[in-house]
């Protein structure tokens, strides 16, 4: 249905950044190829979730953060994003190019929670500069986080797609002094079309 313009569905679940980021664009071209396709989103914060809802098909794709930690399901990277510090533009720091971590190990940081990719990713990047990740406040996600910088708790590590969004013009969003990058990934079924 879906190749003819049928009338068929398309279920897809992902990260809450990435599904407001990414899939808007992608789901707009596609309804003007297939009109009269049926469309469901679904956010989920967690990897494990989304791979577990896509294997037992009740989503036909995912759209997650970091490499593919089950074996059961097939994932490719369709993309890399920085990570970056989102702070108040009153912030001493909000006007510089890129952030060393070690100028915001002793501020209060608002990050994700443990063992999560975005979490894994920005403790690699503290642990290179030769300091550690010591979060004030976990989040569950880089909207969530924003709220919380623009309120003024802290400074928030956050993915910067989270940029895309114009949601939070009184915040400043730095870019890590970093090689590293995050992974996010199209998470399908591996062995069905």
């Amino acid at each position: 249905d879906l190749r003819v313009g049928g009338s068929g569905r398309l279920a897809v679940i992902g990260n809450p950044t990435l599904v407001s980021n990414l899939l808007p664009p992608a789901i707009g071209q596609f309804r003007k190829a297939y009109p009269t396709a049926r469309i469901r989103l679904q956010t989920a914060v967690f990897s494990g979730e989304m791979a577990d809802r896509v294997l037992r098909r009740e989503f036909d794709l995912g759209l997650g953060y970091g490499p593919n930690q089950d074996l059961h399901i097939g994932t490719e990277v369709i993309g890399l994003s920085r990570i970056g510090i989102a702070m108040l533009r009153s912030h001493p720091l909000a006007n510089e190019r890129q952030i060393d971590p070690r100028t915001v190990a002793d501020e209060p940081l608002i990050s994700f929670g443990a063992g999560s990719p975005i979490r894994l990713l920005a403790e690699r990047i503290f642990a290179d500069a030769g300091c550690m990740l010591r979060p004030a406040i976990v989040a569950s996600f880089s909207a969530a986080a924003c709220s919380l910088a623009r309120q003024g708790a802290g400074l928030a590590i956050v993915d910067m797609l989270v940029a895309r969004e114009v949601a939070f013009p009184e915040l400043a969003l730095i870019p890590l002094d970093t090689d590293r990058r995050i992974e996010f990934r199209l998470i399908h079924p591996e062995n069905r079309p």
